[in-house]
Formats: C-alpha cells, sequence, structure tokens
C-alpha cells in the first residue's frame, strides 16, 4: 500500500514535531514494516503495524475516512499541500 503522507500532515494528525515523526518512521523503516521517501509511506507489512497499535488499530482510519474519504484514494491529496499546517 502506497499513502502520500508529507511528514507535516503526519504531524499535524498525531499532534507532534515534525523531528518526532522523522524519528517513528526510521524505527518503523529500521524494522522493515514500512518504506518513507519524500513525502510517500510504502507499508511492507500492515500485519506488523497492527500489532503495534494494540487497541487504537482502526480508530483513527474511521475519522480519516469520515474527514477526508477512502484511505489510499490517489486523488485525496492533505488540505494543506505545499503549506505548513503549523507556522513555526
Amino acid at each position: 500500500m502506497r499513502l502520500r503522507l508529507p511528514h507535516e500532515f503526519i504531524d499535524m494528525m498525531i499532534a507532534d514535531e515534525r523531528s518526532g515523526v522523522t524519528v517513528t518512521l526510521h524505527i518503523f523503516e529500521r524494522a522493515g514494516m514500512i518504506r518513507s521517501k519524500r513525502g510517500r509511506v510504502i507499508i511492507f507489512d500492515r500485519r506488523k503495524l497492527e500489532e503495534m497499535a494494540g487497541d487504537s488499530d482502526g480508530v483513527p482510519e474511521v475519522e480519516y475516512r469520515r474527514l477526508i474519504g477512502p484511505i489510499g484514494c490517489a486523488s485525496v491529496v492533505p488540505p494543506f499541500e505545499g503549506r505548513s499546517p503549523n507556522p513555526r
């Protein structure tokens, strides 16, 4: 599965700093679960990601679909594409 997810979008979704998102993505990459490259995340091991998420799995997906649309839809672009959601 390939997702278009700039770090700025991820940090807004989870209310974290960009550096925290970067560190987390690197941990997932080292574990072989994902590959993160230039605003895109490629998921290699969804089952392992779901195991790590535990009870929180599913809740964000429902909210994403409610607010944005189907997950993985190629036509979906984050609403702040090209702009920082948290001016710093």
